[in-house]
């Protein structure tokens, strides 16, 4: 069987004699890596790994009739020295009545991206309203699991303010907002998000002076996207001028 194969920040590894995984790096401020497991060509598991939600749990056995991805299977994002980061895979995979059990096999490594001017730049919206005007700027959409997203607007006024909204599978279903004056908000109660979705009691979306006149909005809490279970740890949804 082949060794992993990488094409640009794009590395396919195969895992089973009929099955593989496929890595895909965004080189976003979060590294957010998208991680495709496939038998033959059909993807039959998609998780979303950051350095703001570094493990993602198998919830259900997925698969065919021949390939078998089982519960529990695990995958991780493991931070490495020198600006680098890697993805791997522990558990169980069956193949034509073959149990494999691999261990921390890695799926793909990747740099780091460093929140750079340039980055910066991209973060920002694409034309900032002068002082006196009033209305929501560009959004920046910011993934949290395979099927969730943040949508964050700055919003320009005497106290000028960031609005965010949850999406899952298309429906908007949290709306919240911060400010320098108002700097965090907190879900009450567990959501439903879509019709494979739950944004769970607890989550939280913050206002963080970064000083010399930048301001971030991050996201933590607990997010269960097709089964599984996200634990996301301040991840950054924008960043503006305050």
């Amino acid at each position: 069987m082949e060794d992993a194969a990488k094409t640009a920040d794009t590395v396919v590894t195969p895992l089973t004699p009929d099955s593989s995984s496929e890595c895909r790096a965004t080189g976003d401020v979060n590294d957010d890596t998208w991680v495709y497991f496939r038998a033959g060509k059909t993807i039959y598991w998609t998780v979303l790994l950051s350095s703001a939600n570094t493990q993602v749990v198998n919830s259900k056995d997925r698969g065919n009739e021949v390939v078998t991805f089982k519960k529990g299977l695990t995958t991780d994002f493991l931070s490495q020295a020198g600006g680098a980061y890697s993805i791997t895979a522990t558990g169980e995979i069956v193949d034509d009545y073959t149990s494999y059990q691999i261990t921390g096999k890695q799926l793909g490594s990747f740099g780091s991206s460093v929140l750079s001017v340039a980055l910066l730049d991209r973060w920002h919206p694409a034309e900032r309203p002068s002082d006196d005007s009033v209305g929501p700027t560009e959004g920046v959409s910011t993934p949290l699991t395979p099927c969730c997203r943040a949508v964050t607007h700055r919003v320009e006024g005497e106290t000028p303010r960031i609005d965010v909204s949850i999406e899952c599978d298309g429906s908007s279903c949290l709306e919240a907002s911060v400010s320098a004056s108002n700097r965090s908000a907190l879900l009450g109660e567990d959501l439903s998000c879509g019709s494979e979705a739950t944004v769970l009691r607890g989550l939280a979306i913050e206002w963080r002076s970064l000083g010399e006149g930048l301001c971030e909005v991050t996201l933590s809490g607990r997010i269960l996207s097709q089964g599984d279970e996200y634990t996301i740890e301040a991840k950054r949804l924008a960043i503006y001028s305050e």
